[in-house]
């Protein structure tokens, strides 16, 4: 049964990371594949560079997810084992739950701070965060200081990308720590903690990895485009199903230095939030005029 489980939470994970990128698993989209292909060639001719690149944006997604899959699979296993320790001691009266849990008609619930060690997933997440961010952005800024000819200068961008994944790893551990706060109240805690992995894996992998992915690759190209001195940018929905405020953004055209006019430097700027970065797959075009 645990083979049947996992192979079904990959089937979903796939088929998450195709409805986020709005691919459709890749069926009946070649016109729009088609579309996308023409506008590329259609802006290296005016004098633009696109680092869109969709191939290695789809290779650098899939990392990010299944490094996900096995950060939630560390997780899930700890805290598991955990609740099933601490379930059977946290019993009063001779073995009969808590008088709080008994009054609520609940299982005896574990303690969530027994459950979830905050500091060591912080700290484990951060360094993962940092590493494969710096990995992305500099493979997709080196793309952008290629097409110039320019010699990239990545000291400059160091000391965004550790804050960022300080950042963003104590955010995705807080959503799973507040997820299992929440489990802990349910009628049947271990079911309901169970579950929160079981989402985790199928679909919140998926959707972490996406919004890395758009951020970061995002984040380079920009900075590498500025340093090569190009002037402008613009912002580039990829999606066949894209939110109603980015679909809004297509063809928007700044001021490299310049905020869209969403607020957001680039797409997947953490300055827009979580509702505007979470599956984000647009880009950014640069071009050389004022």
């Amino acid at each position: 049964m645990d083979a049947v489980k996992a192979a079904l939470a990959l089937e979903r994970m796939a088929r998450a990371i195709a409805e986020l990128a709005g691919e459709d698993g890749g069926r009946g989209k070649t016109e729009d594949r088609g579309r996308r292909t023409e506008d590329a060639e259609g802006r290296k001719a005016a004098g633009e560079v696109d680092p869109t690149q969709p191939e290695l944006r789809a290779a650098t997604r899939k990392r990010w997810t299944l490094h996900m899959v096995g950060v939630f699979e560390r997780q899930r296993d700890v805290v598991l084992k955990r609740a099933k320790t601490d379930g059977r001691r946290r019993t009063e009266d001779g073995g009969r739950p808590r008088t709080e849990d008994r009054c609520a008609g609940r299982k005896a619930a574990p303690d969530v701070a027994v459950l979830w060690d905050g500091a060591r997933w912080d700290a484990e997440l951060t360094v993962d965060f940092r590493r494969l961010g710096a990995a992305t952005v500099n493979e997709f800024a080196q793309y952008v200081a290629d097409q110039l000819g320019n010699d990239l200068d990545v000291s400059e961008m160091e000391a965004w990308i550790a804050e960022n994944a300080r950042i963003g790893a104590q955010n995705v551990n807080a959503a799973t720590r507040a997820q299992i706060e929440e489990a802990l109240q349910a009628e049947d805690p271990l079911d309901a903690l169970k579950n929160v992995f079981e989402v985790a894996l199928s679909a919140r992998a998926a959707q972490i990895g996406m919004s890395r992915t758009t951020t970061l690759a995002n984040f380079g190209t920009m900075n590498a485009a500025r340093q090569g001195g190009l002037k402008t940018k613009t912002w580039h929905v990829n999606s066949t199903n894209p939110r109603p405020s980015h679909a809004r953004m297509g063809g928007a055209t700044v001021g490299i230095r310049e905020l869209f006019s969403n607020g957001m430097m680039w797409p997947g700027d953490p300055a827009g939030g979580a509702d505007e970065v979470a599956g984000c797959t647009c880009s950014v075009t640069f071009g050389r005029g004022e």
